[in-house]
């Protein structure tokens, strides 16, 4: 049973929909995390052995996050949190989000932040694209915050997810090579691997979890006599 899972990709359109989800199955993921309005996930067909989650993505900087989150909740199978800063990571924990979004680069979270999303049981997310979307310049940079974030996440015991991000098939990349992707920063390949593949899966069972014996938030069957 394959357990390549690529938890963000966000298409522009229904066309980029279809495509990546063509090539994510070919690539070899078995489980997408798919960002896409109501009318486009409407439309969706069923892609022949990949499981689709419905993903929404919440601004960190948003007024009343919690109660934006519960509301949520039950419409999408995850719920990130799209952080910059060290503020908005500590809003989103906060307000009970276990998916950070990080889109700071070439700036990193400080180090107390990590012992904060190892304490809240979260994942702290890089998307490849964000790795990609910077010139020569800049990605020296880029490398030197993505090594420093693996750093502190292993001195901490706080959990990295790498994804895609990608808003088209062009975009995607094999598992293994999503790993690949920030070995420049000197990351060794049993972390990076440990991000591509197995957190994410580990991410995934928890989601699994989120709906057995599920009535509302803080409230859960058991059993049933």
């Amino acid at each position: 049973m394959r357990r390549y899972i690529d938890l963000h990709v966000k298409p522009n359109d229904e066309k980029a929909m279809h495509s990546i989800l063509e090539t994510a199955s070919k690539l070899g993921y078995s489980i997408v995390g798919l960002v896409v309005d109501d009318a486009t996930y409407r439309l969706m067909e069923e892609c022949s052995g990949l499981k689709i989650l419905r993903r929404v993505d919440v601004d960190a900087k948003l007024a009343d996050l919690h109660r934006y989150r519960v509301k949520l909740y039950r419409k999408y199978d995850i719920i990130s949190a799209i952080c910059r800063d060290s503020t908005d990571i500590r809003r989103a924990l906060k307000s009970g989000f276990n998916l950070l979004c990080f889109k700071g680069l070439p700036q990193a979270p400080k180090i107390t932040d990590f012992s904060l999303i190892k304490g809240n049981e979260a994942y702290l997310e890089l998307d490849v694209c964000d790795l990609l979307s910077f010139g020569r310049d800049e990605r020296v940079a880029i490398f030197r915050a993505v090594a420093r974030i693996f750093r502190y996440a292993l001195r901490k015991k706080a959990k990295l997810i790498i994804a895609s991000g990608a808003t088209d098939a062009y975009k995607l990349r094999a598992p293994l090579d999503l790993a690949s992707m920030v070995i420049p920063a000197g990351v060794s390949w049993d972390e990076a691997l440990t991000a591509a593949v197995h957190n994410p899966y580990s991410f995934f069972l928890k989601i699994v979890k989120k709906d057995h014996g599920y009535i509302r938030e803080g409230v859960k069957v058991t059993g049933r006599w």
